[in-house]
């Protein structure tokens, strides 16, 4: 590119001084003839990169348009599915504990809720202070140690017994 920017400066420049030395040009326009040859290269030297850009950014797009092609692994079903009791749940939680290692501190100790069907409790704490814990464990994602921890209501009761030793994924 420079090799080329060079070449169209001297063309430029040596044209520019034939039309001066007839009379057509002044000389401040020789001047600018030359200065804007020199400059008109800046706006294309991005251009190579760009060129060897542009076949890397095919080869993304391909790749993200075979991904949106992709069905997804889960399809959404067309209507809910009905809730398999007619009345609200309860909660019953007694001295709950949770160590998410066997031999690490408990996450969770002595945690005890009563939630009565129809009722709500909302969980807050900083972060760390336990209330994903307490709603995985209460789901069965993560182990208890000690404690119970029942749901009644309508047609569906479950109840949860500590596992003894159990532990719980990190």
């Amino acid at each position: 590119m420079t090799l080329l920017q060079g070449g169209a400066t001297v063309g430029v420049a040596w044209l520019a001084l034939r039309a001066h030395a007839a009379g057509e040009l002044a000389a401040v326009h020789l001047t600018v003839l030359a200065v804007l040859a020199l400059v008109s290269f800046e706006a294309l030297g991005p251009l190579p990169a760009a060129a060897r850009r542009l076949a890397e950014v095919r080869a993304s797009a391909r790749r993200l348009a075979d991904l949106f092609d992709t069905p997804p692994p889960v399809a959404e079903p067309p209507s809910a599915a009905p809730l398999p009791f007619d009345e609200p749940l309860g909660v019953d939680i007694t001295d709950l504990r949770v160590r998410h290692r066997a031999d690490g501190p408990p996450a969770l100790d002595g945690v005890s809720l009563r939630l009565p069907p129809g009722h709500r409790v909302v969980l807050l704490g900083a972060s760390g202070s336990g209330k994903s814990t307490l709603i995985a464990a209460r789901c069965g994602s993560s182990r208890t140690s000690a404690g119970a921890s029942a749901s009644a209501g309508g047609n569906c009761v479950t109840s949860r017994a500590p596992t003894p030793g159990a532990r719980s994924p990190a």
